[in-house]
């Protein structure tokens, strides 16, 4: 972190300022500039080193260090830096001098963070990366795991924050020192404190290249058994703080894969029985939609069905029983024929035909069942169906046709005065 700009103190700050109140305006502003990595203890090159926040390195004078663990990753967090064109992991190494950040990481213990670069699956279990033999291990040319892992710590080191402003470092303990870490923290199990509770000595094992162990402070030097009173309370501040949770990826999120883009074309609209606007507006009036019951029987002509005809098709739902006469049934491929009108029209007095459904292709309905053609109106003559003789024309209501003559008493009588 660079040096910070000098700024005038706070007792020479003039009254005509102190009265125009107090602003935020430098702290709410730095809202999203801060990404940069935690503060954390590099193993890289054999030797212990601090880095701040700002990027800032300071190694470490001594071959271990003392400190207390505030806090454990409650998973094994997974890393990928990448497989070179020969299958060797790229980047990570804890020998090496520097290293770039990981293509692809995870804290939850399930899949990739939402926060990796580049993602690689949504499930560790299932990433092509996480079986053996997907990477070549450097060191001794033997299958390994591409994407590695490794435990997360929580660390408070005395002296190596100023007093009053202290924060914990984050230490990545490799793989191959999963057994020293769990030997380690194992030994505090039944016991009436825990490993937070004492002086922590972390340092490498001798010969064997990026593998640290850990041991109790006291082992070494029985002065330093359990923490003093000053140590107690700024962990305990900092636990307070949850300022180790983004330490040890407590609030990581699983990925939860690329964005899906529709490509299904959108289905036509239908027509609802009550059609109302996507917004919830009414759409404009329209007439009533042909009924969707079973088909009705055909419509012949008013004539009796034929001795020995199946009995007439029961009417459709809702129309009234008992009170039709049967109708003969219509002969394949034959149409009654209505002259005039070519079409339907409505009685007189009754309200509008309908207006004909849409087309499946149109609508994308299925297609309707096939209706019979309506009642000729009254007044019309209806050709006849082939094979049935049509009766004659049965005159309007209230007159009658062919009236019997009157008797020969009278007929004689007219006949005499009128000379009919």
């Amino acid at each position: 972190m660079t040096d910070l700009p000098a700024l005038p103190d706070n007792s020479a700050l003039p009254d005509y300022l102190r009265g125009l109140g107090e602003t935020k305006i430098a702290e709410t502003g730095r809202a999203g500039l801060q990404v940069r990595s935690p503060p954390y203890v590099s193993i890289q090159g054999g030797a212990f080193t601090l880095v701040d926040a700002g990027g800032n390195k300071v190694p470490w004078p001594l071959p271990y260090i003392d400190c207390v663990i505030v806090d454990v990753s409650p998973v094994m967090s997974r890393v990928f830096w990448g497989v070179d064109e020969h299958g060797y992991v790229t980047s990570f190494d804890p020998m090496a001098q520097a290293y770039g950040p990981p293509i692809c990481f995870s804290d939850n213990g399930v899949g990739a963070s939402a926060r990796a670069p580049k993602p690689q699956a949504t499930r560790c279990d299932g990433c092509q990366w996480s079986v053996w033999g997907s990477a070549i291990s450097r060191r001794d040319n033997q299958g390994i795991p591409a994407c590695s892992s490794m435990k997360k710590l929580g660390l408070f080191i005395h002296g190596a924050t100023p007093e009053g402003k202290e924060w914990p470092f984050l230490l990545r303990v490799p793989i191959m020192s999963r057994e020293d870490l769990d030997r380690y923290l194992v030994s505090f199990v039944g016991h009436q404190f825990d490993v937070n509770r004492v002086w922590t000595r972390i340092s490498f094992v001798h010969g064997l290249q990026g593998r640290i162990t850990f041991d109790t402070t006291y082992t070494f030097d029985k002065r330093y058994s359990f923490i003093d009173p000053t140590t107690a309370a700024i962990t305990k501040r900092i636990m307070d703080a949850r300022m180790t949770d983004e330490l040890v990826g407590r609030n990581d999120v699983v990925w939860q894969g690329p964005a899906m883009i529709a490509s299904t074309p959108t289905p036509a609209l239908t027509q609802p029985s009550n059609p109302s606007t996507p917004g919830g507006g009414t759409l404009p009036p329209t007439a009533a939609p042909p009924p969707t019951a079973p088909a009705a029987p055909p419509v012949g002509l008013p004539t009796p069905p034929a001795a020995g005809a199946p009995p007439p098709a029961q009417a459709a739902p809702g129309a009234p029983q008992g009170r039709g006469r049967g109708r003969p049934k219509k002969a394949d491929g034959q149409v009654p024929a209505v002259v005039p009108p070519p079409a339907p029209v409505a009685p007189a007095g009754a309200a509008p035909m309908p207006p004909p459904p849409p087309t499946p292709a149109a609508s994308g309905l299925p297609a309707p069942p096939s209706f019979a053609m309506p009642p000729a109106p009254p007044g019309t003559v209806q050709a006849p169906v082939q094979g049935t003789v049509a009766p004659p024309p049965t005159a309007p209501f209230g007159v009658v046709t062919n009236p019997p003559g009157p008797p020969n008493e009278m007929q004689a009588a007219l006949s005499r005065t009128f000379g009919v």
